[in-house]
């Protein structure tokens, strides 16, 4: 699925999009280049999108999925085209779903599945082993965190989360 991002106005880059119109920049496919105003610009993520078009709800953006008519350039952030189709607004449960905003997950593209809750047990100084049990989609998983401790402090500092076992430096 390709999406193009918009401001509240159904507007990108002061030009007016309609869902169900097709758009064309008039360049020829051999022409189109990305970064340009060649082509119509455009992701195949929505993360990747909201390094254009922020995904925070308080900012309105809407965003669409597109048909790509033309010829297609693309790079490893955004794509382009000379010709699209706006298809439909992405809306409701299926944003959210897109935005990591479900679950009662609090951060944009969270997917729940690394929640920083839960106990932490170290067997001794030197080395130790740290199980967090979190709640991904209703399932327990457990996991192993890679922390730092401070000496003589009580602080434990969680930072990175991955699976298998680990050693703590002291």
């Amino acid at each position: 699925m390709y999406i193009k991002g918009f401001d509240k106005d159904l507007r990108c880059r002061g030009m007016q999009f309609e869902v169900g119109k097709e758009y064309s920049t008039g360049v020829a496919d051999a022409d189109i280049s990305l970064c340009t105003n060649t082509v119509f610009h455009f992701c195949d993520s929505l993360r990747k999108v909201h390094t254009h078009y922020s995904v925070i709800p308080k900012e309105d953006n809407r965003f669409c999925e597109i048909e790509v008519l033309g010829a297609l350039v693309s790079d490893d952030t955004k794509c382009g085209s000379n010709r699209i189709r706006i298809v439909r607004e992405i809306l409701g449960d299926e944003l959210n779903i897109m935005r990591g905003l479900t679950n009662e997950n609090a951060g944009i593209f969270n997917s729940g599945a690394t929640a920083a809750t839960g106990t932490a047990e170290i067997s001794t100084a030197a080395t130790g082993t740290a199980e967090i049990s979190t709640a991904a989609i209703g399932t327990a998983v457990n996991t192993t965190a890679v922390v730092s401790i401070r000496s003589q402090t009580k602080f434990i500092y969680l930072t990175s989360l991955r699976t298998g076992p680990f050693k703590t430096g002291l």
